[in-house]
């Protein structure tokens, strides 16, 4: 899987950012677009690399003009993603490991309300 961010000059509002994403998911085959006329930035997921002359050549047809593109691989994030983040460089030391300890917390204290709540109910029946 591919992130491809693209910065484009001249969208004003969202009927612009529709306008993008039509286009692009109309030239390329692509799993997910997102655009934001605030930002001026598209992202594009997709299987494969996107080729960038056609890209430009696909947000000129579109009125617009393409500034830049940037490419990096994309994974998805699961559910336990979070979990994920104490091996980040940014998480070492103290700070790190209370932030992902709360965040486990969290999410272990949300699962377990759901649970509860379907046990009562069935408790109930």
């Amino acid at each position: 899987m591919t992130k491809t961010t693209l910065k484009i000059d001249g969208m004003m509002c969202g009927m612009c950012e529709e306008h993008v994403n039509d286009a692009i998911c109309g030239a390329f085959e692509v799993d997910k677009v997102t655009s934001s006329h605030l930002s001026g930035e598209t992202v594009i997921i997709s299987k494969r690399p996107l080729d960038k002359a056609k890209l430009d050549k696909t947000v000129k047809e579109a009125g617009y003009t393409l500034v830049g593109i940037t490419g990096e691989p994309y994974t998805k994030g699961g559910r336990f993603s979070f979990l994920k983040k104490i091996s980040d460089s940014s998480l070492h030391g103290t700070a790190g490991i209370i932030k992902t300890c709360w965040n486990f917390i969290q999410h272990r204290f949300f699962f377990f309300s759901v649970a509860n709540y379907f046990n009562k109910i069935k408790q109930t029946n």
